[in-house]
């Protein structure tokens, strides 16, 4: 959808919005080459005055720190917080088995822990043939949880390095945290 399109029915989204009580509005996600998205932005929030805009989306599949250091930077000049709404490492020709992923998460997570230009962020899940797009590596998987439910290595990870930072309410870390050795779905 062009920029303006997206921009002419988005006093619906703020409706539908109203209506069910929505406390943030974020943007449409952002995904792909960063100039590309970067202009669309622009463009839809040029067309879009005085429409309420919360939070900034955006999507990585970039497999390295710097890779999604540069993409949040890209995305700073729009003055919103950024909400990355889906992130893992997809690119052809890098390691995207678990172990990849693990080495990545570990690099990128405690980073978005941190940075305060990140109000939210969230894996994207994905398996061996389960993807539309080709990834060139024979075993990728990103899943955070197996086949039954329970937490993948990659999802025992992932929950081990939140810190609190962005859960809201009243809750704590260890009452969100899932017993490691049951499945999270019935």
């Amino acid at each position: 959808m062009d920029p303006w399109h997206a921009a002419a029915i988005w006093p619906e989204v703020e409706q539908v919005a109203r209506n069910y009580g929505v406390q943030k509005l974020v943007s449409p996600a952002m995904c792909g080459d960063i100039g590309k998205g970067t202009s669309w932005m622009q463009q839809f929030l040029d067309a879009c005055k005085g429409c309420r805009i919360d939070a900034i989306a955006i999507h990585s599949y970039w497999c390295s720190l710097d890779g999604v250091q540069n993409l949040i930077e890209q995305y700073r000049r729009f003055g919103k917080k950024i909400w990355l709404t889906e992130f893992a490492c997809a690119a052809p020709g890098v390691d995207v088995s678990m172990q990849g992923q693990i080495k990545f998460m570990k690099d990128v997570v405690p980073w978005l822990e941190q940075e305060d230009m990140v109000e939210k962020y969230a894996w994207f899940s994905y398996f061996t043939n389960e993807w539309a797009h080709g990834i060139t590596n024979p075993n990728p998987d990103a899943g955070l949880v197996d086949w039954n439910g329970a937490l993948s290595e990659l999802g025992r990870v992932y929950v081990s390095l939140g810190h609190n930072r962005r859960l809201e309410g009243n809750a704590s870390f260890q009452e969100v945290q899932p017993n490691m050795t049951q499945p999270i779905f019935p």
